[in-house]
């Protein structure tokens, strides 16, 4: 596998995940505020 490929199969994970990750890290943020 050359690095471009791996490079999408990345970006294509980070995406599925993007939107309950950012959920998590919200939360992550708030609690390293109180």
């Amino acid at each position: 596998m050359d690095t471009m490929a791996k490079i999408k199969l990345l970006e294509d994970r980070l995406r599925k995940l993007s939107s309950s990750e950012k959920k998590i890290m919200g939360c992550a943020e708030r609690l390293q505020d109180l």
